[in-house]
């Protein structure tokens, strides 16, 4: 309301609009792109930094609107302020998704920028010790990170596996601590960040740059892509502008944010957001019903890496048995979609579990 009451507005409307990952309608800004892409006057960069309090350079994170670029979108200022004491800070860069790039060319580009984000997030958490965690398939990547690494950092090259970049899974890998049901890293003394993250967090602090945009991977199948590779993209892109430049006429299926992951989309008339990493031009997915009978062949036991028994969700559901979710597990499921992936019957396992969460 107070945007609308503005005489001199720089915007064109405000309407609903659909959002690209929870595919409802929500209240949004419509701007109109001058053309020019100049920072606006106020935009200045920082060389002392190193002299701002933790409060002062939580404040600039929350100010440019820095959130969570592996996915999740948390705002960053909330989670650099744990209600604990944190001893170690993991940089999450274990790309485990398959086609999506960003974080390794963020590492080979930006390593310089990466490690003096680092540097940002160790005075605002007060803390020594720095792992940063990239799958063995980057090579180049983890050359560039151990020729720059500075005291009080390791680098550490983990085998490439899905899902390795989740922060339940990597703390137990790396540190061998395990966060109680319920609880999040610095429940066991730990803060992860995604090296995007850390890079924004750069742009923030130094130079000053909101969160206005981000690299995107734009992949998939090759039979539909025009153009491939990685972009920076603004926040707020028109996703059929997108597609019309990148994706050839007879696109079957759009995911956002990752093939295993990922959001398929219904519509193009929508647009970028903060927290979509990859748009990738995939087959229909064929043969997935809900009433489908599971065979009881347990491979979706043999893959699940939280070490759950998805076959039982898949019960509960179609027989509408609702009381043992709990016991069950549910709510620790992280819907990483092996489960869904490997299934002989071709059931939608994690849109069942998504649903069953709703019933706790």
């Amino acid at each position: 309301n107070k945007l609308r009451k503005k005489k001199n507005k720089d915007y064109l409307d405000i309407k609903e609009e659909l959002h690209p990952i929870i595919q409802k309608p929500i209240p949004a800004i419509i701007i109109e792109n001058d053309g020019e892409n100049k920072m606006d006057e106020n935009i200045f960069t920082t060389t002392n930094w190193h002299q701002l309090d933790k409060e002062k350079l939580l404040s600039i994170i929350l100010e440019k609107g820095i959130v969570g670029l592996g996915g999740a979108g948390f705002p960053t200022h909330v989670k650099l302020n744990p209600p604990k004491p944190v001893d170690t800070l993991i940089i999450n860069g274990c790309e485990c998704e398959a086609y999506i790039n960003v974080d390794n060319r963020i590492m080979i580009e930006y390593t310089k920028e990466i490690f003096e984000g680092i540097e940002i997030v160790k005075k605002i958490l007060n803390v020594e010790d720095v792992i940063i965690t990239v799958e063995d398939n980057k090579k180049e990547a983890l050359k560039k990170l151990n020729e720059l690494k500075k005291n009080g950092v390791e680098v550490v090259s983990l085998k490439t596996k899905y899902p390795q970049g989740a922060e339940k899974i990597l703390i137990k890998k790396v540190l061998k601590r395990e966060i109680p049901f319920g609880g999040l890293p610095f429940d066991v003394g730990v803060v992860v960040q995604n090296v995007s993250t850390i890079y924004a967090i750069y742009e923030a602090v130094v130079l000053g740059k909101p969160l206005i945009e981000r690299v995107v991977t734009i992949s998939g199948q090759k039979e539909f892509l025009k153009n491939y590779g990685n972009f920076l993209i603004k926040i707020g892109t028109p996703l059929d502008l997108i597609v019309k430049k990148c994706f050839i006429n007879n696109l079957e299926t759009l995911k956002l944010s990752g093939f295993m992951m990922g959001i398929e989309i219904k519509s193009f008339n929508t647009a970028t957001i903060k927290t979509i990493n990859s748009i990738l031009a995939l087959k229909k997915r064929l043969g997935y019903e809900i009433s489908n009978s599971c065979i009881k062949c347990g491979r979706c036991v043999d893959v699940c890496p939280i070490e759950l028994e998805p076959l039982e969700f898949v019960f509960s559901y179609q027989n509408k048995s609702f009381l043992n979710l709990e016991n069950l597990g549910v709510k620790k499921c992280i819907e990483c979609g092996c489960c869904a992936d490997i299934c002989s019957s071709k059931i939608p396992i994690v849109e069942m579990i998504k649903r069953l969460k709703e019933k706790c």
